[in-house]
C-alpha cells in the first residue's frame, strides 16, 4: 500500500517562540526540537517538522496536523477527539495511552512506536500503514477503515470490535488474545498458526494427536 508522504520544504528555519509564529492558530513550515507544546489556541500544524518533542493538548483541544514528521516524541496519555491527521509520520515515538477518537486520519505512518493502550475507535481512516510497532492492549473498535496495513506489529490482546478486517493481512504480526467477533474476523488473510490460535472464536479446542 502507498502511504503519500509529507509535503515538506527541505529546509525549516528552528521556531523557538510558538507565540512569533502564530498566525490566528495556524502554524506553517516549523521546526521543533526538544521542547513542549502545550499551548491551546494552536488550530494547525502545517509543513512542520517535530523532533524530541513533548505534547500536552488538551482534551478538547481540535487540532489538525497536515503534513508533518515526528521523530522521537511523546505525544503519551492524550485524549484528543475530532481532530485531523493528514500526510503525518510518526517514527520511534510514544503514543502510549494515546487516544484519537472519533477522528480522521489519511495518509499516516506509524514505525518502531510505542503504542501500547491506545485507542482509535469511531475514527475514519483512509491509507493507514502501522510498520514495526507495539500496539499491545490497543482498542480499534467500531472504526471505518480503508486502506489499512499491518506490519510486524505487535497486536497482542488488541481489540478490534465492530471494525471489519476483510481483506486486512495479518501474517507478520503477533495477534495472541486479539478480541473480535467473527463477522468483523471475516475474510482476514492469517497465516496457519494464527488460525489455530483463532480458533477459540469458534469455541474449537484443537488437540495433538
Amino acid at each position: 500500500m502507498k502511504i503519500n508522504p509529507p509535503k515538506i520544504l527541505p529546509k525549516l528555519e528552528p521556531v523557538e517562540s510558538i507565540i512569533t509564529v502564530m498566525d490566528d492558530g495556524f502554524i506553517s513550515h516549523g521546526y521543533f526540537e526538544n521542547t513542549i507544546i502545550d499551548e491551546e489556541g494552536i488550530r494547525e500544524f502545517d509543513g512542520c517538522r517535530f523532533k524530541n518533542v513533548q505534547f500536552f493538548l488538551a482534551k478538547d483541544h481540535r487540532i489538525s496536523f497536515v503534513d508533518c514528521h515526528f521523530d522521537h516524541c511523546e505525544i503519551a496519555n492524550l485524549t484528543l477527539a475530532n481532530i485531523s491527521i493528514l500526510r503525518c509520520v510518526f517514527v520511534e515515538c510514544k503514543c502510549t495511552g494515546l487516544e484519537i477518537i472519533e477522528s480522521y486520519m489519511k495518509d499516516v505512518h506509524f514505525e518502531r512506536c510505542l503504542m501500547t493502550y491506545m485507542n482509535f475507535s469511531k475514527t475514519k481512516t483512509d491509507h493507514l500503514l502501522f510498520e514495526e510497532n507495539d500496539l499491545s492492549y490497543g482498542s480499534f473498535n467500531d472504526m471505518k477503515i480503508k486502506g489499512i496495513e499491518f506490519k510486524n506489529n505487535d497486536l497482542t490482546r488488541c481489540e478490534f470490535f465492530f471494525t471489519s478486517l476483510n481483506g486486512v493481512d495479518l501474517r507478520t504480526n503477533t495477534i495472541e488474545g486479539i478480541a473480535i467477533t467473527l463477522n468483523d474476523l471475516k475474510g482476514a488473510i492469517v497465516d496457519t498458526f494464527q488460525a489455530i490460535s483463532l480458533s477459540r472464536l469458534l469455541g474449537i479446542i484443537v488437540k495433538e494427536d
